[in-house]
């Protein structure tokens, strides 16, 4: 569930509803992207690379990142469940999918610093949750972790990161543009196909382009197209792709719904 989501784009954290935990998606309306070539370092931030008296690591202290996150919010959404799907997520092999932990420690007294949980998927990288000491010793010891973990994804091939919701200044002072979802969605190339799949009792059809059924869509200003094929091969391709698309999505019905519809079909009432 936690990864379809994260294919669909979603960023998915705990919450506690009438003390039953759950795990919701968030449907963001705009989002802080950083292409890591756009990487912004700031003067206080070259000065303890400069300095180089820290150390940077992945996948070593996942469970002590868990806890500082823990400890630094009061309302901290990582509840035990989501904490178990964190655990079985980050020992698990998935195909298209990874979440790491990032840490950032102090190598004289190993006291770690800052960390940050997040993940990998469809090409770029999601930020989750982090924390950073507030000890004067450490300042920007914060900033310093997502420059070193931005340049270590850089490395592994991977050019863009997801931080999420906007409004905290600093991922705009690293170089972070903001963009809408729909625009998140083209950047990132998650779905946005129109596939109108068109079966009769004889012949089938497919309509693929980039308009969708709607009088703004050929009324409009914009230039939209619409390509029909009746070519059975060429169906039979998109009924695969239509169908790939499909087994990633979610129903977001209730349970409750779901069983009502189930039970009395096409002739349920509207209210």
């Amino acid at each position: 569930f936690f990864i379809v989501l994260a294919k669909a784009g979603f960023i998915t954290i705990g919450y506690v509803n009438e003390e039953v935990p759950i795990i919701l998606p968030q449907l963001q309306t705009h989002y802080a992207l950083l292409e890591h070539k756009d990487l912004h370092i700031s003067h206080h931030v070259k000065k303890l690379l400069q300095k180089n008296t820290y150390h940077f690591s992945t996948n070593e202290r996942f469970q002590e990142v868990i806890e500082g996150i823990k400890k630094s919010y009061d309302d901290c959404w990582i509840h035990p469940t989501y904490e178990a799907l964190l655990h079985e997520l980050h020992q698990g092999s998935f195909e298209g999918f990874k979440l790491i932990s990032s840490e950032l420690s102090d190598p004289v007294t190993n006291t770690l610093v800052a960390g940050e949980i997040g993940y990998i998927c469809n090409g770029f990288y999601t930020g989750l949750t982090k924390f950073s000491l507030k000890e004067k010793a450490y300042s920007n010891w914060g900033t310093l972790q997502r420059v070193l973990l931005t340049q270590h994804l850089d490395k592994e091939g991977i050019h863009l990161s997801n931080l999420g919701h906007p409004q905290m200044q600093y991922k705009l002072d690293l170089g972070a543009t903001i963009y809408s979802r729909e625009d998140f969605l083209k950047k990132c190339g998650l779905v946005h196909s129109k596939i109108y799949l068109l079966e009769g009792s004889t012949k089938s059809k497919v309509m693929v382009g980039s308009a969708n059924l709607s009088r703004q869509a050929f009324e409009g200003k914009q230039f939209e197209e619409l390509l029909v094929f009746d070519d059975p091969q060429i169906v039979e391709l998109y009924k695969e792709r239509f169908n790939a698309i499909w087994n990633m999505g979610v129903s977001w019905l209730s349970y409750h719904t779901m069983k009502r519809l189930k039970k009395c079909g096409p002739s349920c009432p509207r209210s």
